[in-house]
């Protein structure tokens, strides 16, 4: 009877420190997060919750980041980036895939980061199937 109940009683015992660190290390994210969205002004809230399609950052013809647009929309505190620009295939290829992706989105973090005090982007990419 005895051995029915302890294993269970046991490893909830040895599961609350480590939930409470959790709990502890979530908290001071919060805090962290609180004290950044607190410091805001009403235009960088704004700027934050803009969400840009990244065709409006990129050259067309050469497929190569445009860096002074990025500055320009990182003063004006947008937030987030999402998609590939890619509407037609180049050569054989329809996109880039996730090395060729890193390079462009860390540099638009690098970026914006210098020219709005230090704040990261989102970055999201709409991931499209096609089954034949």
């Amino acid at each position: 009877m005895v051995n029915l109940w302890l294993v269970p009683a046991s490893t909830a015992l040895l599961s609350l420190p480590s939930a409470a660190l959790a709990g502890i290390v979530a908290d001071s994210y919060d805090a962290q997060a609180q004290a950044i969205i607190d410091s805001f002004s009403v235009a960088e809230v704004v700027g934050q919750m803009t969400q840009l399609d990244l065709s409006v950052v990129m050259n067309d013809t050469t497929k190569t980041l445009n860096e002074t647009s990025v500055r320009a929309f990182a003063k004006q505190y947008v937030g987030s980036y999402l998609n590939t620009f890619w509407s037609d295939p180049v050569g054989d290829k329809y996109g880039w895939n996730a090395s060729e992706f890193r390079p462009i989105v860390t540099r638009i973090q690098e970026i914006t980061m210098e020219e709005n005090g230090g704040h990261p982007i989102l970055y999201g990419i709409m991931a499209q199937t096609t089954l034949e």
